[in-house]
C-alpha cells in the first residue's frame, strides 16, 4: 500500500503539466550540451558521469519507450493500492493518521477477498459530495479509482471515520473489482445488483450490519416498488437520480434497497455463496 498527500490540483489533473506528459524530452534537464552530466545507475546505487550529447540520445530513445508503452498498456493491475489524501489546506490535518490507517487496512482485507489491486483511493475533504447526515461518501468511477468525500465540519468526526469509513471503503471497492468484470452496468437492474453486492460485501468482509440506504423501505414500500421497477429493469435510458438519490417521485435509496433485497434473496437461496464470489456474475443471475 502506498500512501501519499498531494494537492488536488496535481491529483485532478488526469496528465502532468504541459511539456510534460506531451514531450518526453521535457523531462532532461537542460544544459550545454558540451557539458558532462550525472547519471544514475539503475539498480547500482552509483552516480557516474557521461557526455550530455550521447546521454541526451539514449535518455530521449528511453523515455519515448517508457512514454509510449504507458499510453498503450493501461493502468498497471497489478501495481500496490495507493492511499491519496487531497488536503492541501489541512482541513482533515487532525484525522489523516485514522484515514490512513482505517483505508489501508480495509483496502488489505478486500485485495485478500477480492485479488484486488492497482486501485487509487482518493480521500478528499467535500461536504457537499458526502452523503447528507452521513459525514461520509463515496465513488468508483472506473476500475483503478475510488474517490472517497469527508465532510470536514462533521461532527464526531473521528468517530464517524472509525464506524463508517471501512465499510464506504469497502464498498466502493468492490465497484471498482466489478468494473473489470462486467462492468457496474447500464441497465436499471444491472445498477441496482451492483450496489447490491458492494453493501453485501462490506457487511461481509467487515462483520457489520445493514446500511442505512440497504433498508430504506418498509416491506409493503419495497413490494411495491419492486413491482414498478420491473418494467424498467433492462433500461438504459432509466433515471438513476430518481431510482437511487430521491430526486423525482421515487423515494430516498429505493434503487439501493431493491438492489440490496434482489442479492440477499439469491445469497439465501444459495448458502454456498458470498458477495465476493459472485462479484464478476452478471446482473441476471440475480432477476426475479
Amino acid at each position: 500500500m502506498v500512501v501519499t498527500g498531494i494537492p488536488r490540483r496535481m491529483a485532478d489533473s488526469p496528465v502532468e503539466s504541459p511539456g510534460m506528459a506531451g514531450n518526453p524530452a521535457s523531462l532532461l534537464p537542460m544544459a550545454n550540451p558540451r557539458s558532462h552530466v550525472t547519471a544514475f545507475e539503475a539498480g547500482r546505487g552509483r552516480i557516474r558521469a557521461e557526455p550530455r550529447a550521447p546521454l541526451m540520445v539514449a535518455g530521449l530513445l528511453a523515455l519515448a519507450t517508457a512514454f509510449g508503452t504507458a499510453c498503450t498498456t493501461g493502468p498497471d493491475l497489478d501495481a500496490p493500492n495507493a492511499v491519496v489524501i487531497e488536503d492541501p489546506a489541512g482541513r482533515l490535518a487532525p484525522f489523516q493518521a485514522l484515514i490512513t490507517d482505517l483505508v489501508t487496512t480495509t483496502a488489505g482485507r478486500v485485495d485478500s477477498s477480492l485479488g484486488l489491486r492497482g486501485v487509487t483511493i482518493r480521500v478528499v475533504p467535500d461536504a457537499t459530495n458526502a452523503i447528507a447526515g452521513y459525514g461520509i461518501g463515496g465513488r468508483s468511477p472506473d476500475a483503478v479509482t475510488v474517490l472517497i468525500y469527508v465532510n470536514p465540519n462533521y461532527p464526531n468526526l473521528g468517530t464517524t471515520l472509525t464506524n463508517k469509513l471501512p465499510a464506504m471503503v469497502a464498498h466502493e471497492l468492490h465497484h471498482a473489482k466489478r468494473h473489470r468484470d462486467p462492468g457496474y452496468g447500464g441497465t436499471l437492474l444491472e445498477a441496482m445488483v451492483s450496489e447490491g453486492l458492494a453493501d453485501r460485501f462490506s457487511m461481509e468482509l467487515l462483520e457489520i450490519g445493514e446500511r442505512p440506504w440497504s433498508t430504506a423501505l418498509s416491506a409493503t414500500a419495497l413490494a411495491q416498488w419492486l413491482d414498478q421497477a420491473r418494467s424498467q429493469f433492462d433500461s438504459r435510458t432509466y433515471n438513476h437520480a430518481d431510482w437511487f438519490f430521491g430526486s423525482g417521485s421515487i423515494p430516498l435509496w429505493t434503487g439501493y434497497s431493491i438492489g440490496y433485497r434482489l442479492v440477499s434473496d439469491y445469497l439465501t437461496a444459495h448458502p454456498t455463496e458470498s458477495a465476493a464470489s459472485l462479484v464478476a456474475a452478471p446482473a441476471a443471475t440475480f432477476r426475479p
